[in-house]
């Protein structure tokens, strides 16, 4: 559905067969959202801003996310990330438009390698949960 602006909580929890998805309009996505989507392995979301927490945890096939206009990646005040246990996706790139991460966005994911599209420091927490990741600033602002 072209006209999607968010996508609630829950929305498409243990839809085994989504392998991949395009939400054109959606600029948030709610809470375990996509949570056990076992064969989701890729996901575009050209508009939004807010990712919560549990988003995408168990999602044990993604690979990819294309999130150009985020500004939130899940809260500090959440026990899980948004990726929790979502084993294929090893490199996650963050645009500069990012202003917030939460302290466990990343946790128990094997994600390697973190691309931050701002000056280094700026966001803090840095690896949010991705034990052992590297961190690369590649911004100037």
């Amino acid at each position: 559905n072209n006209d999607l602006t968010e996508i609630g909580k829950y929305a498409f929890t243990y839809c085994e067969q989504l392998t991949s998805a395009t939400f054109t309009k959606a600029t948030k996505v709610g809470n375990s959202a996509f949570s056990s989507c076992d064969s989701l392995e890729s996901i575009s979301l050209p508009e939004v801003k807010e990712i919560e927490s549990s988003s995408f945890n168990y999602c044990s096939s993604l690979e990819s996310i294309s999130m150009p206009k985020i500004e939130v990646l899940g809260s500090d005040k959440e026990l899980y990330g948004v990726f929790n246990s979502s084993y294929k996706m090893t490199t996650i790139n963050i645009p500069s438009t990012i202003q917030s991460i939460g302290k466990n966005a990343f946790e128990n994911t094997k994600i390697t390698t973190i691309n931050i599209d701002r000056r280094a420091g700026s966001i803090s927490g840095a690896p949010w949960g991705a034990t052992g990741a590297t961190v690369n600033w590649t911004g100037t602002w």
